[in-house]
């Protein structure tokens, strides 16, 4: 019998929701945004970890934002908690609403909840600063044009990173704290001095785009072709001589660059990704 009245509970609430889901929606269709906000507040705190209801009241929020103006840092946390859930769709309005200003570091450290891009370029620095905790819920950090020399420690503290830029910094090595970002998609470390990448990197199973250009690469640890949502990765300007077989298991890879690289067997590589652009340069 109790196992019946979980059934039937669950069959009341499915109805109740979809029943409450169609009314959101029809508000929506009438432009009543802020009907639409109130019954997606009322289903979210039933179902607080539900993934499709934040990214609908995310949506209705933007709907109201473009009509008669709303704090788009509400519609960002919708976003971010639907995405931590596992909704990729949010992912896209996350990378355009979200990621398109980037706040300095006083900017960002007036609202620290509510910094999702944060740009400290062009600041000299040798290390990451003190506070970087106090961005819980950072989504991009560009960090290019410094003197930083290690991926250390004090990059753990930020678990929601989906893009990192690192170009024209000091590095020489790519350590073992880059796996710690399992959401990284984008990651840009060009012109640095890397001669060593961690086989830890195959940690980040989410990556996208890896750019290498301009680094002392003169082989790339097998680790790197377990990538398999890679679709670009740049190696331009970089001592290698070769690639293992191994980068056939790419089979997303749309874009190899290998312009001023030492590589022979070029037919070979093309044979290995046959549905991959590959740029040799002049």
């Amino acid at each position: 019998m109790k196992g019946f009245l979980l059934v039937l509970f669950s069959l009341i609430c499915f109805h109740t929701n979809a029943q409450s889901i169609q009314e959101a929606s029809k508000a929506i269709e009438n432009k009543q945004f802020e009907k639409a906000i109130e019954i997606y507040d009322a289903l979210i705190n039933k179902q607080p970890k539900e993934a499709d209801l934040l990214l609908k009241r995310a949506l209705a929020k933007k709907f109201l934002a473009d009509s008669v103006g709303f704090d788009d840092t509400e519609i960002c946390h919708d976003l971010l908690q639907s995405f931590l859930l596992g909704n990729k769709s949010a992912y896209e309005l996350l990378e355009n609403i979200c990621l398109d200003v980037c706040w300095d570091i006083n900017t960002a450290n007036d609202a620290p909840l509510n910094t999702f891009c944060l740009e400290l370029d062009n600041q000299k620095l040798s290390y990451l600063p003190a506070n970087m905790k106090t961005f819980p819920n950072l989504l991009s950090l560009k960090l290019g044009h410094n003197k930083l020399k290690v991926i250390d420690e004090s990059f753990t503290q930020n678990n929601y990173l989906i893009q990192l830029d690192l170009k024209h910094n000091q590095l020489t090595q790519v350590s073992a704290y880059i796996s710690h970002f399992k959401l990284l998609e984008t990651l840009d470390l060009s012109n640095n001095n890397i001669s060593f990448i961690a086989p830890e990197i195959n940690i980040l199973s989410q990556l996208k785009v890896l750019n290498l250009h301009g680094n002392a690469l003169k082989s790339l640890p097998k680790e790197i072709f377990d990538l398999e949502n890679l679709e670009i990765l740049d190696l331009s300007f970089n001592p290698i001589t070769q690639l293992p077989i191994e980068i056939e298991k790419l089979k997303k890879l749309k874009k190899l660059n290998l312009t001023a690289t030492p590589l022979a067997h070029k037919k070979d590589l093309k044979n290995l990704l046959p549905n991959c652009e590959i740029i040799w340069g002049l």
